[in-house]
């Protein structure tokens, strides 16, 4: 495990993944596009993104209804109705 973290920690380092995050998630029309998106530009499968999503509390499992935490967001249709500046 705590190969795996360094490696998630290498090839996604937090600062700058939440700072990605904020900018594809306005965009991303659901979980799904939002997961490939940001595999995309890290280059990194989507499976490494769902796992650094959820290990740095950035949203709870898909499941949830595209929920996201820790800004005051609830929904993915709370997220679209939000500018973000």
């Amino acid at each position: 495990w705590q190969a795996n973290r360094g490696a998630a920690a290498l090839l996604m380092p937090s600062s700058i993944f939440k700072e990605n995050f904020k900018r594809v998630r306005v965009q991303s029309r659901n979980y799904d596009s939002l997961v490939r998106d940001l595999a995309t530009l890290f280059d990194v499968s989507r499976q490494s993104v769902q796992i650094r999503l959820q290990t740095l509390g950035l949203i709870a499992s898909p499941e949830d209804d595209f929920e996201i935490e820790h800004d005051g967001i609830n929904s993915y249709q709370d997220l679209r109705n939000r500018v973000w500046r």
